[in-house]
This record gives structure tokens, C-alpha cells and sequence, in this order.
């Protein structure tokens, strides 16, 4: 794609982002958008990537909730918090070249799950501060089983208010074959670590 090609894809997308984002092109405050803030995700990560399309939406969760856009963004769903714009934002990124996606074979089953990488096109999306990039670092560090049970309690808590058992509770309901005491040590040390 020649560069004045790039160009007028990059104002397309961006274009496109807006209108899916508020609805309009009226002005709006400096909240990052969906897009921005799977880039900025994928930016702050040590190796600039990410497996599976559940992880990036779980740390998604946990910047979204830092921010306090996670309850305009994302709801519960089967695997914990779960927002369509993250998703579509990260199928986007890819088409525009800003995200490389693949889809590649993990763990002793082989399940194939999305990898996201940065792209070549060049971008102008936000990034996180150095705080909120350390996070996302931190948060690698887990895996993306602990992510889902830690963002669900999480959810549960600062979303709709419970307490931390009540919100463990919640999550035991939601899933019961992934909450143990393992993941549930891991949980209260993610949100600890955010200040959920």
C-alpha cells in the first residue's frame, strides 16, 4: 500500500473509530477509546503481544477499570468481563495493519486461540503512562485463567458493588470449575495490585 494510500486509510479508520465510539462527531471528552486502549495494551506489554483474544480482554478489564471506563464498556459474560468494542477495536487494528492478528496453537491440547502483535502501520493512538504500563506488565505475569477469575471478582466488586466474598461468590456461580484456592490467592493479589 503506497504511503497516500496509508494515509487516507488512517483517516478512514480514525474517521470510523469516532462515529463507532460516541455515535457522533459531536466532541467528546479525552476518554480513550476501544481502540486506543487495546493499542495501548498491546504497547505495554514487554513483548507487544498478546495470546488469546480472552486475555487481551481481561487486561483490557483491568486498564478500563483503572480509568473508570470498565463499566461502559465491558459486561459480564461467560468468560468474565467481556465489551464488544474491545473486540471489534482489535479486529480493526489488525485490517488497518496497526495490529498484526494470527491465529496460533497453545498449550498440550493445541487449541488454536487470536495472537495480537503490533502492526507496521504507523499509529498516533494513545499510550498508557509509564503507572498504567507497568500494570499491564505486572498483569502478564499471570495466567490468563487467574486474569478471568481476578477481572470477574473484580467486575463484580467495583462494578456492581459487592464485597470481595460476595463477589467470589458471584464468580464461584459464574465459574465453578476455575475458582479455587489457587486462583483465588491469585485474585486478591491482582486486586490488590490495582487498588480494586
Amino acid at each position: 500500500m503506497g504511503r497516500t494510500n496509508q494515509k487516507l486509510s488512517r483517516s478512514a479508520y480514525v474517521l470510523s473509530a469516532r462515529i463507532r465510539e460516541s455515535g457522533t462527531d459531536a466532541p467528546r471528552e479525552k476518554k480513550m477509546t476501544a481502540d486506543e486502549l487495546v493499542y495501548a495494551v498491546i504497547s505495554a506489554l514487554p513483548s507487544q503481544k498478546v495470546d488469546g483474544k480472552k486475555r487481551l480482554q481481561k487486561m483490557c478489564f483491568f486498564a478500563a477499570l483503572r480509568s473508570g471506563e470498565a463499566n461502559k464498556l465491558f459486561r459480564i459474560h461467560n468468560f468474565g468481563p467481556y465489551s464488544v468494542r474491545v473486540d471489534q477495536a482489535s479486529e480493526v487494528l489488525s485490517i488497518f495493519g496497526v495490529l498484526k492478528a494470527k491465529d496460533i496453537a497453545v498449550g498440550a491440547s493445541q487449541t488454536y486461540v487470536r495472537s495480537y502483535s503490533l502492526g507496521e502501520a504507523e499509529s498516533n493512538l494513545s499510550k498508557f503512562s509509564a503507572a498504567d504500563a507497568k500494570l499491564i506488565a505486572e498483569l502478564d505475569k499471570y495466567s490468563t485463567i487467574e486474569l478471568e477469575v481476578a477481572s470477574t471478582v473484580a467486575f463484580y466488586k467495583s462494578i456492581e458493588g459487592y464485597e470481595f466474598a460476595q463477589a467470589l461468590d458471584a464468580t464461584k456461580r459464574l465459574k465453578p470449575t476455575k475458582v479455587n484456592p489457587s486462583t483465588t490467592k491469585k485474585s486478591q493479589a491482582i486486586l490488590d495490585f490495582i487498588g480494586a
